[in-house]
């Protein structure tokens, strides 16, 4: 939580660098990851954090990009967020594209209630 890498002063929330070794693959094991990554944002209330968790994932992975859709998550074009393709694919390490996905989660009722959340 806390990612503010446009410098625009919102705070966003990432997941990145999930991981799952070969032999344990298409067990669950990432969704669960995944759903514990959201369930920590909603969570979190007091920071009252935009309600939406964003990730970068490379354009050729279709295992992940599968994965990510079908817990519904969607392409986000970066400069909705004052971000560049550019800074999506910044200090990436492997080869490919990034690109940008984000789901918008439930509000926390007490967040909602005391936060004016977009």
């Amino acid at each position: 939580l806390g990612g503010n890498s446009a410098g625009n002063g919102i705070n966003r929330s990432y997941m990145y660098n999930l991981a799952v070794d070969k032999k344990w693959k298409r067990k669950g094991i990432a969704t669960e990851l995944i759903r514990a990554c959201e369930e920590f944002v909603i969570d979190m209330h007091e920071l009252c954090a935009e309600n939406r968790l964003y990730l970068r994932v490379r354009s050729c992975n279709d295992a992940a990009l599968s994965l990510y859709k079908s817990l519904g998550y969607d392409e986000v074009d970066p400069t909705s967020i004052s971000l560049t393709k550019e800074d999506i694919n910044s200090n990436s390490l492997e080869e490919g594209e990034l690109v940008l996905l984000a789901k918008d989660l439930p509000i926390d009722e007490e967040c909602d209630d005391k936060c004016d959340v977009e």
